[in-house]
């Protein structure tokens, strides 16, 4: 670099420009006469010459020959636009600088205009206006909107607003950061490059320029009236221009340098509001870069351009900013409602990418700004998928009704739609459906005529050439093939997903061939002679259902005879016959529907104005609902004998057992809760509830939980009690039950003595939680003695889990006969058996863990039996990506097993593990010996001290005498008295705990005695 001795007796100039130039031959002529021939002249122009191998060099110096206001300073070799900037600060004599990019121009009154304003309200910065010229593939619009963007008035900011305004985002990023759209007071900005870094920056540099600067700033004001900057749009780096994979990369590495420089900045001044200033620095720029994805790179290069972010910047935060892409596309699609979704749209390309990456936890608050992205991407999707099929639901011309009294799985296909019967009095609206309530109605109604509400609202407010209807349980079978039945005529099927609407042909395609061509379709006629009971007839079928009346179908029968006389013979033959079709289930042509309805609501109108139902229980009174199966049998009979012409067909009747809805959970607090899992069977709620509630009672209240129970058993009836006891008083805890049948059906998961299949349903949380990132899963076989908040924010990384190693399998490592070792390595695969870690305190890496195997291939790895099971294979796949986490955390109790195995462990863990021991922070009651078994066992008091506060406590006291656990303990008292009154005041210690009510009197009653 060139120095240039200056007299010091010339005066202050009042603004320095500074102006970098690297080989911009082309335009620095035009640049530097724009500010030459300003109106304003005090003012001195530095001119930085990075090492220019064009003309550059020449028209410099022209310049400074010509006019001593101009001066000039080469660099030796090429240096980049931030440290030319920094010579050009070091050469300023001028009292405020402006920065100028060499194919730029200043408007002829720039000056003038900044100059005014500065004697008037001096400030440290001062924002100006800018007008934009578009070049190369610039459109028009998007020039308009730059430039609109560009002279956004702030007005008068001071202090950290000066700060915030620019780089805070609850202030909505309210000005742009570009230095050159500036005038800086020459101090603040002299400080600012002066504690700035002396690196090469060469993309996004203004970003931390003005990041510098305005943490060092008092005062900031705007003056957007003055358009002195004379910005070309489209030349250099900026614009639209493609660029190489390569040259993506360089800027990824260079605002990798950028913003690692910007962080460095603001460490070491403990001041909160820089911190979050420069975090939202960095969430900008990476907007921006991944922006240029889109915008820069042929589109069969964005998963490279993808790739590039990520190495520099996270797998979480790529993942985030394609479901950023996605978010806005698909609410770009859902403001048009006259589009339809297509499944080639960009949409899906933005999704596939954002999918790819494996988010990790290395910074939590990028963690929550993927999740929130990722949930409202994901939300506008389904709004998209939603829309699309009720359009299509809405123009089908065959219309199967699905009637549902709670939100179950239904076949997403056109064809079905699903109604909310009941839906006058219901607590909520499902969502997806359609509600018998609206238009005209007979919804109040329901309790009694069932799924006929659906009929008679179908018939009131839809138009379709085809009106056909099920129940939420049962569907028809529209495959070509038979399929088995039970003994009373349904084909029992599982869950409504993707594999039972192939098996079934529910989609749209072969529902309307089916259709096609036919009058009427009903369900098998079947003969009840060949059903499971002492009937034959329809007449004796309804006289054996204990809870219906016969003088409800006789009365019925007889409106019949009386209103229509030619029916007489039908309802005979049906009452006397032997065949029968059920469920109200049936597909019929317009015309011959409408008149079915007519038909029968006269019918029931009639009936319920001469039925007396006081004293009916409440199957009886849905009574209407049983005569209407009956009266459709006598209206078929009745035109099959007439002769109308009706080509008929019977399909077989698919009964599905477990409609309820699967698929994931959304997190409950919109995400922010820490979410835990728990597994057990209905046998085992009193101790669940044990845990869960000592994990409540240690919770923190500026935190919130989202614990979810994984069950295939828990009765309505528990899962109740648990749920009213957990969550009173506590608005931060939410408690959920799943059913994981649908999940684990067909796997075979094999269970022992000491260990539950429940066990292997922490493999699910992977499918049923993929929102969150971490998920903290515990056994049912402890109690909590301190806030998980603490083990949940442990940060994972790249591991796959975090866990504490398994001191009881460490010790059997070390036996002399080396079983354990050979099982480990043989059996397992473990290059370090050391490693193990025990399985009931987990923390999974949930993305990692998918990423690792899916679902199907844990269960499927879960069905080969292992010494530990599930516990044994997640050793086996994970090993060497396990953060491993105080033995507090994971405690398990001395069972007799300390001294026979955990003390053969290596030294430093058997003294971890009694270190953990002083100061449990998680108890659990791993193996044979639990407390509600043995109430002496290690540990016990601290399950009883939480155990006795739940509603199951007395459940637990009755097991404690279930298998003679008690009356064994109880024959020491012959043989050991000392340990009989022993055990008798521990057991009386906790049935009759110190200070309750029950102790007093029990003392009294046997005072007395």
């Amino acid at each position: 670099m060139v120095n240039i001795e200056f007299d010091l007796e010339v005066p202050m100039p009042f603004f320095s420009i500074v102006i970098p130039v690297y080989n911009t031959g082309r335009y620095l002529r035009a640049c530097l006469e724009s500010v030459a021939g300003q109106s304003f002249s005090d003012f001195e122009v530095v001119v930085v010459d990075d090492a220019s191998s064009d003309n550059s060099g020449a028209i410099i110096e022209g310049y400074t020959l010509e006019d001593e206001r101009f001066r000039a300073v080469t660099h030796v070799e090429n240096r980049g636009r931030h440290l030319s900037r920094m010579t050009g600060i070091k050469q300023a004599r001028g009292e405020y600088v402006i920065f100028l990019d060499s194919d730029d121009e200043l408007s002829v009154n720039a000056l003038e205009s900044l100059h005014g304003r500065l004697l008037a309200d001096p400030v440290d910065i001062l924002h100006f206006g800018m007008s934009v010229v578009s070049h190369e593939t610039i459109p028009e619009e998007e020039r308009v909107v730059f430039e609109q963007g560009a002279n956004t008035a702030i007005g008068k900011r001071a202090g950290r607003d000066v700060l915030r305004t620019v780089f805070d985002q609850d202030c909505g990023y309210g000005q742009d950061w570009r230095v050159i759209q500036r005038v800086f007071r020459r101090p603040i900005i002299s400080d600012a490059f002066d504690v700035m870094e002396g690196a090469r920056l060469d993309w996004m540099e203004d970003a931390y320029e003005c990041f510098a600067a305005c943490v060092l700033a008092e005062s900031s004001d705007s003056l957007d009236e003055c358009r002195g900057y004379i910005y070309h749009y489209g030349r250099g780096t900026s614009g639209v221009n493609k660029i190489s994979v390569d040259e993506y990369d360089y800027f990824c590495k260079a605002l990798a340098q950028c913003l690692n420089a910007s962080a460095r900045f603001a460490e070491g001044r403990f001041d909160k509001m820089v911190d979050r200033c420069v975090d939202g620095l960095r969430m900008k720029c990476l907007e921006l870069l991944a922006n240029d994805i889109l915008i820069r790179l042929d589109e069969v290069d964005w998963a490279s351009g993808l790739a590039s972010f990520a190495k520099r910047f996270g797998e979480t935060n790529a993942a985030r900013e394609f479901y950023r892409f996605a978010r806005d596309r698909a609410y770009e699609l859902l403001q048009d409602e006259d589009v339809d979704l297509l499944d080639g749209d960009i949409l899906f390309d933005y999704l596939a990418l954002a999918e790819s990456m494996v988010p990790t936890d290395d910074d939590m608050c990028d963690l929550g700004r993927y999740r929130t992205e990722k949930n409202v991407a994901e939300n506008h999707v389904a709004a998209l998928f939603a829309r699309r099929l009720s359009k299509r639901r809405e123009e089908s011309r065959v219309k199967i009704f699905v009637s549902a009294h709670k939100d179950v799985d239904v076949p997403q296909s056109p064809v079905f739609l699903p109604v909310q019967v009941g839906a006058a009095s219901a607590g909520r609206r499902f969502d997806g459906y359609y509600q018998d309530d609206e238009g005209e109605n007979i919804s109040d109604k329901n309790p009694f005529y069932c799924e006929l509400t659906t009929q008679y609202w179908a018939w009131k407010n839809m138009d379709a050439d085809y009106y056909g209807f099920c129940h939420y349980r049962r569907y028809f079978d529209f495959s070509p093939a038979r399929h088995e039945e039970n003994p009373y005529g349904e084909i029992i099927a599982q869950d409504i997903d993707a594999g039972a609407v192939e098996k079934y042909c529910l989609d749209e395609e072969s529902v309307l061939a089916a259709v096609q061509g036919y009058d009427v379709i009903t369900t098998e006629f079947k003969d009840l002679r060949d059903f499971p009971g002492d009937f034959s007839t329809p007449l004796e079928h309804y006289d054996n259902a204990p809870k219906l009346h016969i003088e409800d179908l006789e009365l019925v029968c007889s409106l019949v005879r009386r209103r229509y006389p030619d029916y007489a013979e039908d309802v005979d033959t049906f009452l006397h016959g032997h065949t029968s079709c059920f469920c109200n289930m049936f597909i019929m042509k317009k015309e011959l529907f409408f008149a079915y309805c007519e038909w029968l609501f006269s019918i029931l109108e009639e009936y319920d104005g001469e039925a007396d139902v006081e004293f009916y229980n409440k199957e009886a009174l849905r009574t209407p609902g049983h005569l209407a199966e009956r009266l459709f049998n006598i209206y078929y009979i009745h035109h099959m004998r007439v002769g109308p012409g009706w080509r008929t067909r019977t399909l077989q009747c698919v009964h599905f057992e477990h409609p309820e809805k699967k698929g994931f959970l959304k997190p409950a607090f919109d995400g922010s809760a820490i979410p835990v899992v728990f597994a057990a069977d209905n046998n085992y709620v009193p101790q669940l509830c044990t845990a869960v509630y000592s994990l409540v009672a240690n919770s923190s209240p500026a935190r919130k939980y989202d614990i979810v129970v994984f069950s295939k058993d828990v009765t309505a009836r528990n899962a109740s009690r648990m749920f009213r006891f957990i969550t009173d008083g506590h608005s931060n805890v939410s408690l959920r039950f799943y059913d994981v049948s649908h999940l684990v059906r067909g796997y075979k998961l094999e269970a022992n003595a000491h260990i539950s299949t429940e066990t292997y349903y922490r493999f699910l949380i992977q499918s049923v939680f993929p929102d969150y990132q971490k998920v903290l899963y515990l056994d049912s076989d402890l109690v909590v003695d301190a806030d998980v908040a603490e083990l949940y924010d442990t940060k994972l990384g790249e591991n796959l889990l975090a866990a504490v190693l398994d001191a009881d399998y460490l010790g059997n490592l070390n036996m002399k006969d080396g079983q354990r070792v050979r099982y480990s390595k043989e059996k397992l695969g473990m290059k370090n058996p050391y490693s193990y870690f025990q399985a009931g305190v987990l923390l999974f890496n949930v993305a990692a863990m998918k990423h690792l195997h899916s679902q199907e291939e844990w269960l499927s790895l879960a069905s080969v039996p292992y010494l530990y099971n599930d516990q044994d294979i997640l050793n086996s796949h994970c090993e060497g990506r396990v953060k491993y986490v105080d033995f507090a955390w994971n405690m398990m109790i001395d069972s007799g097993r300390l001294d026979a195995v955990i003390s053969f462990s290596p030294a430093w863990v058997h003294q971890a593990y009694l270190d953990s021991r002083e100061n449990p922070k998680i108890m659990h009651y791993a193996g044979a010996v639990k407390p509600w078994s043995d109430p002496t066992c290690d540990f016990a008091d601290v399950f009883w001290r939480y155990a006795r506060c739940t509603p199951f406590y007395e459940e637990l006291i009755a097991h404690l005498f279930d298998g003679g656990t008690l009356m064994d303990r109880a024959y020491q008292y012959v043989v050991n008295r000392h340990a009989a009154r022993s055990l008798k005041r521990k057991i009386g210690d906790i049935v009759l705990p110190y200070g309750s009510k029950r102790r007093e009197t029990a003392k009294r009653f046997f005072g007395r005695v």
